[in-house]
């Protein structure tokens, strides 16, 4: 015990002290699987493997644990499972890429188990995932449960190349403490009636060429291809790969009410223009896209047993943004990367037409997950107008929220942890963007982070559009507080969406370049979007510019918002004048385009947004155009700066007057040793710079006598 506890204090030295001095650019271990995923030693028939793991967003439920990853243990004689989530990879010689019902039969000690959520590998649709509470009044202790899944798959296309997953009712995203947390599994039965196979020897040839629309040249695409009960052939192997954690795969889910995609087409491969594979005879409907500006192409495909069947594609577009020059990205992209992936990684995320795809290495207190090879314009890869840049998502902590940190020459490891504006003003005189991420339902505390750092004009950006959610509540708070703050959007994969599912589109003056991106990223022209097309003029300026005007002056407001019609149909869109809405234009039935045309009567200095809503869930927000009236530069709100004050305030305090809690973490089971003693530890310095953060808010209530 004393040996463990001087090794955990050793460590703790070197991750505080030593390892942040080191001259090497990568400082911390990465060794761990990002979701502490770990193989099992624990058997049941026709199962192959099984792993513990901590987090899986792609299960059909959104699962996060919240205490330490599951482990086998001995419970009177038998040896079980005990935690929140385990997965499970089915014997391929028993069961594979089938379509029917099968039971699964499940041994629970249930005087320790309240329930389970059962999910698993369906043939035709995403994940699927179902809630049993089992029955203890009078019952037995070891129950032996029975649950049937309708049209298993079973393909190993869960995390892991797995197929089945068992979770506590507890290891859900939101957190319920009444839930139990943990479930201690014994056994497991897996009975099918048949074997379904596809006949391979009845197979043809399919050659697909996609090309763009207007200039003819091979583009990536996303492809499906599903028969008539929706099922997907496995992609062949020319597919892509797509790394997703320590996964190869060449098929993702794509899961309604996150990607847009054709109703029922649960599964989805990526192709780098050309691609050719045997695919067992059959008609099957073919569905070819390309993000947002593309229409989605679709047709019916017959494969004919030992013929060959060529298929042209010619993505049109819906509309071309670059030419306009608007240029899009997605901030939050997790994939390791070498020198020798970069094509590989380019022709997979030029598939959804992302021009500037930030690659972000990723650390928590312990260690850095999805490497760069470099950083800088070293580490940018630039081909076609499509870039990948590396950039980092730390500090991070549950305690004062997500950070990150986008064209960096560097990956700045903070030497001390908490003090995020450290590393924020090192960014920044590096010529970086730091910002905050998960500004939605204040993730990991964010706004606490936001509270410390927003006024000592450290934080560029922030993240309020991700997961199919829009949060704007901490950027309305600041731009009234009078700080101008771009909003981005990033998909964070792959823990939550496909990469480019929400996205930033950027302004560029000139010719496309990395640097020119993130240049009109800091100057605020950019808007937010899962699909919707933004555009708002206010007299003569337009998002991200000033507009000079004198008090009492009529100013005229142009907004338009579009969306391609094969992924959503317009609801409202909205203009947003100091938080409030300012007119509103209205599809009863959904429209493609909408249009809102105000007159505003300059009264102060102001600033105005626009956002828009979809009838399936799409979603856009503009930066400002900011309205400076008689030359006042202050564009706050001024209503309402006492009482923001007071809220922000109230959360630095919070935040000084609490303990980092390790269930707030999300790689719990890497920080927990940690946190507290590098928080008490750096406590006396934040408190200092605390200090002056609160004198700033003291000059904003002084600057409205």
């Amino acid at each position: 015990m004393i040996m463990g506890k001087q090794i955990r204090l050793f460590a703790l030295y070197l991750a505080l002290f030593v390892l942040p001095l080191a001259s090497l650019q990568f400082t911390r271990a990465h060794e761990r699987h990002p979701l502490a995923m770990q193989e099992l030693d624990w058997q049941a028939e026709n199962v192959k493997r099984a792993y513990a793991m901590a987090g899986d967003f792609h299960a059909g439920a959104l699962i996060r644990i919240w205490n330490m990853p599951g482990r086998v243990q001995d419970v009177d004689g038998r040896r079980c499972l005990v935690g929140p989530y385990f997965i499970f990879d089915v014997d391929d010689s028993f069961a594979f890429n089938i379509d029917e019902t099968v039971t699964v039969e499940l041994l629970f000690d249930a005087a320790q188990t309240d329930g389970f959520i059962i999910s698993y590998d369906h043939a035709s649709d995403s994940p699927q995932a179902s809630t049993v509470i089992l029955e203890r009044d009078g019952g037995e202790r070891w129950q032996w449960v029975s649950v049937e899944l309708e049209r298993a798959g079973l393909a190993n296309r869960c995390h892991g190349h797995t197929d089945l997953g068992v979770a506590a009712p507890g290891a859900l995203l939101l957190y319920d403490a009444q839930a139990d947390h943990e479930v201690v599994l014994c056994d497991m039965r897996i009975v099918k009636e048949g074997r379904q196979e596809a006949d391979h020897a009845l197979a043809g040839t399919l050659s697909l060429h996609v090309r763009d629309g207007t200039r003819g040249d091979a583009v990536p695409a996303r492809v499906g291809l599903y028969d008539a009960q929706g099922r997907m052939p496995a992609p062949g192997e020319q597919a892509l790969v797509v790394p997703r954690f320590t996964d190869r795969t060449r098929q993702v889910p794509v899961r309604r009410g996150f990607e847009f995609w054709p109703a029922g087409k649960g599964y989805a491969f990526y192709v780098d223009g050309e691609y050719e594979a045997q695919v067992p005879a059959g008609r099957y409907q073919l569905v070819v896209g390309r993000g947002p500006e593309f229409r989605i192409h679709t047709q019916e495909v017959e494969i004919v047993a030992h013929g060959h069947t060529r298929v042209e594609v010619a993505l049109q577009r819906w509309i071309d943004m670059p030419k306009q020059g608007w240029y899009s990205g997605d901030a939050h992209i997790h994939i390791e990367r070498t020198r020798n992936a970069n094509p590989a990684i380019h022709s997979l995320l030029s598939a959804e037409d992302i021009h500037v795809a930030n690659l972000l290495q990723m650390g928590n207190l312990a260690r850095y997950h999805f490497p760069q090879y470099a950083f800088g314009e070293d580490g940018h890869y630039l081909r076609d107008n499509h870039a990948l840049v590396s950039g980092q998502e730390s500090p991070r902590t549950g305690h004062r929220g997500h950070t990150i940190s986008l064209n960096i020459s560097r990956y700045h490891d903070p030497v001390d942890f908490f003090l995020y504006h450290d590393t924020a003003m090192a960014v920044q005189a590096d010529g970086g963007l730091f910002g905050y991420a998960h500004a939605i339902i204040d993730a990991f505390h964010v706004s606490r982070g936001l509270a410390l750092d927003v006024p000592m004009g450290l934080v560029d950006f922030l993240e309020v559009l991700q997961f199919s959610m829009i949060d704007t509540e901490f950027l309305y708070d600041f731009w009234n507080l009078g700080f101008r703050l771009a909003p981005i959007a990033g998909s964070d994969f792959p823990y939550i969406n496909l990469p480019g599912t929400e996205r930033s589109y950027v302004r560029i003056d000139g010719p496309f370049s990395p640097q020119a991106w993130f240049e009109g990223l800091r100057q605020g022209r950019t808007f937010v979007t899962n699909g919707p097309i933004l555009s708002l003029e206010v007299a003569d300026g337009t998002i991200g510019d000033t507009v000079a005007a004198e008090k009492g002056e009529t100013l005229n407001i142009s907004a338009r918002a579009q969306v391609n019609p094969d992924i959503d149909s317009l609801d409202r869109v909205e203009l947003v004048v100091h938080g409030d809405v300012a007119a509103t234009a209205e599809s009863e039935k959904g429209s493609e385009s909408l249009t809102l045309n105000h007159s505003l009567t300059a009264a102060e200095s102001c600033w105005i947004a626009l956002r828009a809503y979809g009838k399936n869930g799409g979603l856009a927000h503009s930066a400002p155009v900011y309205v400076s009236v008689g030359g006042v530069e202050d564009f706050w709100n001024t209503a309402a700066v006492p009482a923001l004050v007071e809220k922000y305030r109230n959360r630095i305090e919070t935040l000084l007057n609490a303990l980092p809690d390790a269930y707030d973490d999300l790689e719990r089971w890497d920080t927990a040793d940690l946190l507290e003693p590098a928080w008490n530890a750096q406590l006396p310095a934040l408190r200092q710079h605390a200090g002056q953060v609160l004198e700033r808010y003291d000059e904003l209530l002084q600057r409205l006598d």
